[in-house]
């Protein structure tokens, strides 16, 4: 995979959202920009860390909040922006929608992971 970094990509975002992408990224000791990259890798099926889901992309999409308060610079490869532009194609959506959507899948699954984790420590 090409690792040059070519397009800043900026990504519009409602607060709400921004707040639970931040503390996710701060509880995993990741950068925010490093979590977004690990959701958009694991939605393209990039990404060496898989993530057990039963969440599909076409279930999220209609969930994605309104508001675009929040704003995130995203430096990605072509290659990277290209594979965004052709999935969000596939789904007749914006790329900023399918960065939302796999902000919103990773989310929803580490809350999911980190409920079932608490249940064991009880």
């Amino acid at each position: 995979m090409d690792i040059a970094v070519d397009k800043n990509l900026t990504i519009r975002l409602p607060k709400n959202l921004r707040g639970g992408l931040d503390a996710a990224a701060n509880k995993l000791e990741l950068t925010t920009n490093s979590y977004i990259k690990v959701s958009l890798y694991t939605i393209l099926d990039l990404s060496p860390f898989k993530v057990k889901t039963d969440i599909k992309l076409n279930d999220i999409i209609s969930e994605i909040p309104s508001g675009k308060e929040s704003r995130i610079h995203l430096l990605i490869s072509d290659e990277l922006n290209e594979l965004l532009r052709k999935k969000a194609k596939k789904y007749n959506i914006s790329v900023n929608k399918l960065v939302l959507s796999a902000i919103m899948i990773s989310l929803k699954s580490h809350a999911a992971t980190e409920k079932t984790t608490n249940t064991f420590k009880e």
